[in-house]
């Protein structure tokens, strides 16, 4: 459980207000009395939607099937949903207590599926602990001034992407050949030399692929290749929405819609693609590199998935850390100490000064 401010209903076994999805068990547990209610596996109501029928989105279902309301982030501009008893609210992506409760019911796609937290809180942290403390740059009070306590487990929206994509690709390939050259050396002798040349050919060719599952975090308070960094999740564990495995955690409203999503995905598959054909060039080298594309088949899901956030500050500025809620994984941001780059940038300097003096005294 991320703390008590989160959504949180009553047990029916003491009645307390501590039942919680707990990571743990990956059940719903009581905090005081240790019930425990299992929660429904089933992933047989996940099912993709054609993107060319669905960006009026009228017929899907909206909201999270359990009564929240919304704080909205002055600092970075993200929206969780949260418990709707909670009173105060500090922002799990940035740390920011610029927090105003929202005065708009937005009105979400529903999610088809959610992957459940399986790392604790307690793995969390620790993580977030060793992850603080390694780096060469890294300053040394770095460890006692970041919140170490200011992490939160958030179910963050995420839009999946699939296509077949069939692609036409048409290059000059470059082949090296050498040549030998006469040329006089700083005495005035003339000697030879190999020189490389490039022989360019045109090239073209066809490639396909299947794109299954293409993520795209629909939040603006965690940048996408922050979240490569911690992929891949195992989506073959999503099942079926359920707003129970919310319970005790917070819930990012998707800032980015379908469409802003799509953009996205269109230009990972884009990238993907132009590399593939590059590596498919003949010869050693290439240019003029132009690629067209057909995308067939494309197919979406809204999915839930969890990360574990640390938002902390550093002299004024924001740092962000997170962890894969499913595998543990982790990447973030630290500040650099200047004095330590500085003592490195000398010694650097003190080695190579004594590499070339060692070196002309031996000449």
């Amino acid at each position: 459980m991320d703390d008590s401010t989160n959504l949180q209903i009553k047990c029916p076994n003491c009645g307390s207000n501590r039942l919680v999805y707990n990571a743990e068990t990956v059940a719903l547990t009581c905090e005081h009395c240790g019930y425990n209610k299992d929660l429904p596996k089933e992933a047989d109501q996940i099912q993709e939607r054609a993107l060319s029928e669905s960006y009026s989105l009228q017929d899907m279902p909206k909201g999270f099937e359990v009564e929240t309301k919304v704080f909205h982030c002055n600092s970075c501009g993200s929206e969780t949903s949260v418990g709707i008893e909670t009173v105060n609210f500090n922002c799990p992506f940035c740390g920011s207590e610029q927090v105003n409760e929202a005065a708009v019911d937005r009105r979400v796609i529903r999610p088809s599926g959610v992957l459940p937290f399986t790392i604790t809180r307690k793995n969390a942290l620790a993580k977030f602990k060793q992850w603080l403390g390694k780096g060469l740059f890294t300053p040394n009070n770095l460890t006692k001034l970041a919140s170490l306590d200011a992490i939160h487990g958030v179910y963050l929206p995420f839009w999946t992407f699939d296509a077949f994509t069939q692609s036409y690709w048409q290059a000059m390939a470059g082949y090296y050949y050498y040549v030998s050259e006469n040329y006089r050396d700083s005495d005035g002798n003339v000697k030879t030399r190999q020189v490389r040349k490039v022989r360019w050919v045109p090239a073209s060719g066809h490639y396909e692929h299947f794109f299954d599952d293409v993520l795209v975090v629909a939040s603006h308070g965690v940048k996408q290749g922050l979240i490569q960094q911690i992929e891949p999740y195992d989506l073959e564990k999503v099942v079926n929405y359920d707003s129970q495995y919310l319970i005790g955690w917070d819930t990012e409203i998707y800032q980015k819609d379908l469409k802003q999503g799509f953009g996205v995905a269109d230009q990972i598959m884009d990238g993907y693609i132009r590399s593939a054909c590059a590596s498919r060039i003949p010869g050693d080298t290439y240019k003029n590199l132009h690629v067209q594309t057909r995308k067939e088949g494309l197919t979406f899901k809204h999915l839930l998935l969890p990360v574990w956030l640390a938002g902390y500050r550093y002299k004024e500025k924001i740092f962000q850390f997170i962890v894969n809620g499913q595998t543990g994984k982790v990447a973030g941001k630290k500040p650099v100490s200047p004095w330590k780059v500085a003592i490195a940038v000398i010694l650097g300097l003190i080695v190579i000064g004594a590499i070339i003096y060692f070196s002309e005294g031996q000449a």
